[in-house]
C-alpha cells in the first residue's frame, strides 16, 4: 500500500491529467478523483487482470458509449424546493445520522431531499445524440489521460478503461441531472461531501446553473503532509462548493498551509452527542474487567495500524488484559485475521450502532488518527495515541502520545482517570473541534443566505 511521499508523486502525477478533461461543463478530474486517488493506494495490492476481464471491460466501454442511461440512481422525495439536500451516499449509518440531525435543525426550511440508491436497476436506450457527445469525450479522455497508466504500479490500462466506463456512466447522469435542476431553478445544493462522485457531480452541475453550492465537514478534518499524504486530502484538495459547513474553529489551525481558501468557511457545530460540558459529567465510571480497546484508522494506514496492535498484543500479555479491536469501515477485518495470528473474530468489531458503548466498557484505548479520540474524551476515557511517521496530530491531550510499548508502558502507570484541570482542557479541545454552543446549522444557513442576498420562505 502506498501512502506519503511516493503516493503524492503517484496520484498527482495522474491526477493533473485527468483535470484537464472537460466536456459539457463536467470537469472529468474532480468528478474521478475519489476513484483515482483511492485505487493509488492499492492498485500494486490488487489481483493480477486476466485478458478475458479486460476484454470484458472494452465491451462495457463499448457498451456505455452506445447505450444511454435514461434513469439515475438518484430519488428525489418530493416536488422541487429552493434547496436541494443530497444525502450521504456510502450506506453508512453513521453518516445518515448527521444528514437527519442537520435536516432536523433545518425543518422550517423548505427542501427536496435526493437519496442514492446505488442497487437500482436504470434504464437505458440507443440516443445517437448523446452517444456522438460520450464519442468526443472518450477522446478527449483517451487523449489527455491514457498515457497516465505508466504511473500505476501495476494494472495502469485496466484502470484507465474502468475509468473511462465510469466517466461515460456519471456522464449520463449529470446531463440528465443539469436538465432536472435547470427545470427546478435551483437556488441552493446541500451535499454531505462534495468531493465523492454523486455529491460532486451534482455540485458540478448546481455551479455550472449559477446555483449556491454548500458542503459539510463528516469527519475530522486533517492537514496531511509528505510524510502522511493519503486520500483525505482531497477534503480540502477536491473541495469546489462556494460553502463549506465546518464543525469548529480547529479546521483553521489542521488546513493551515494547504492552500485553502478559508472565505468558504461557516461555523455549524456538529451533531456528536453530550456536547462540550464534558467537566460537567457526573461520576467516573471504570470497568471492572482488564479490557482495553484498540480503535484502527482508515486502511491507508494498515502498517501503522499493524504496528500499534502488535504493542497492544504484547502489553495485553505481560499485564493480563484483554483487547477488543474496532475496525475503521474501509478495513477488512478478515486480511487482519489472516496476517496477524493473535486476534480472532471475537474480539474484532466493525460498524456499531453505539460507538459510544464500545468506548465506555473499556479501561482505557489506544488509537493512531481517528475522530474517535474526541469521542474518547468525551467519555472521559484515556485515549492513547500511537505515534509513527504517518501520526497526524489532530489536536488533543500533550501527554497521550507514545512512540513505542515502552513509552506507552510510562503513560498507563500515569494514571486512567483525568484531573479537574484535565477536564477543563478537554473541553476547550472539544469546543475547537466540534464547535462552541452558538454554532448550529441554522446560523450557517442563515450566514449564506445573506451573503448570497437569497430570500428563502420559511414555515
Amino acid at each position: 500500500m502506498t501512502v506519503g511521499l511516493a503516493y503524492k508523486k503517484k496520484v498527482n502525477s495522474i491526477w493533473r491529467k485527468w483535470l484537464k478533461v472537460e466536456h459539457s461543463g463536467l470537469n472529468i478530474g474532480r468528478l474521478m478523483a475519489n476513484e483515482i486517488f483511492y485505487v493509488c493506494h492499492y492498485d500494486s495490492k490488487l489481483r493480477k487482470r486476466s485478458k478475458d476481464k479486460t476484454y470484458t471491460l472494452i465491451l462495457r466501454l463499448l457498451k456505455a458509449v452506445i447505450f444511454t442511461k435514461i434513469e439515475t440512481p438518484f430519488d428525489f422525495n418530493s416536488t422541487f424546493k429552493d434547496i436541494f439536500f443530497l444525502h450521504q451516499e456510502d450506506n453508512r449509518k453513521d453518516y445518515q445520522e448527521q444528514c437527519n440531525y442537520v435536516l432536523k435543525q433545518l425543518k422550517n426550511y423548505p427542501f427536496t431531499e435526493i437519496f442514492v440508491n446505488k442497487d437500482k436497476v436504470l434504464k437505458e436506450k440507443i440516443k445517437p445524440v448523446q452517444s456522438f457527445k460520450k464519442v468526443g469525450l472518450l477522446t478527449k479522455l483517451m487523449f489527455y489521460t491514457f498515457s497516465s497508466s505508466s504511473n500505476y504500479d501495476s494494472h495502469g490500462a485496466y484502470h484507465n478503461l474502468k475509468f473511462y466506463r465510469n466517466s461515460l456512466l456519471y456522464y449520463d447522469y449529470y446531463l440528465y441531472l443539469f436538465k432536472v435542476l435547470k427545470e427546478a431553478k435551483i437556488k441552493i445544493l446541500i451535499t454531505f461531501c462534495d468531493a465523492k462522485e454523486y455529491a460532486n457531480l451534482f455540485t458540478q452541475a448546481a455551479i455550472n446553473l449559477k446555483a449556491v453550492t454548500v458542503t459539510q465537514q463528516h469527519a475530522l478534518y486533517i492537514g496531511m503532509n509528505d510524510s502522511s499524504y493519503s486520500q483525505p486530502v482531497l477534503n480540502y484538495r477536491n473541495l469546489i462548493s462556494d460553502y463549506f459547513m465546518a464543525w469548529g474553529k480547529s479546521i483553521n489551525e489542521q488546513w493551515n498551509g494547504v492552500g485553502f481558501d478559508f472565505t468558504k468557511i461557516v461555523y455549524s457545530g456538529t451533531n456528536l452527542p453530550k456536547g462540550i460540558d464534558i467537566q460537567e459529567k457526573k461520576g467516573f465510571y471504570m470497568p471492572k474487567k482488564n479490557v482495553f480497546g484498540v480503535i484502527l484508522s482508515a486502511e491507508y494506514w494498515r502498517k501503522s495500524n499493524i504496528e500499534m496492535l502488535e504493542i497492544a498484543h504484547k502489553f495485553s500479555q505481560e499485564n493480563s488484559y484483554e483487547f477488543q479491536v474496532l475496525f475503521h469501515p474501509s478495513n477488512k477485518i478478515f486480511e487482519y485475521i489472516d496476517i496477524i495470528n493473535y486476534i480472532n473474530e471475537n474480539q474484532c468489531f466493525q460498524n456499531l450502532k453505539n460507538l459510544d458503548d464500545f468506548i465506555m466498557e473499556k479501561r482505557f484505548i489506544l488509537c493512531h488518527t481517528t475522530s474517535l479520540y474526541l469521542r474518547s474524551l468525551i467519555n472521559k476515557r484515556k485515549c492513547f495515541r500511537f505515534k509513527d511517521d504517518n501520526f497526524i496530530d489532530v489536536g488533543g491531550m500533550p501527554d497521550d502520545i507514545f512512540e513505542s510499548k515502552a513509552d506507552f508502558e510510562m503513560k498507563f502507570k500515569n494514571g486512567l482517570e483525568y484531573s479537574n484541570i484535565e477536564l477543563n482542557e478537554i473541553s476547550s479541545i472539544i469546543a475547537s473541534h466540534y464547535g462552541e454552543e452558538n454554532m448550529n446549522y441554522i446560523n450557517a444557513l442563515e450566514t449564506i443566505l445573506k451573503k448570497e442576498r437569497i430570500s428563502i420562505n420559511r414555515s
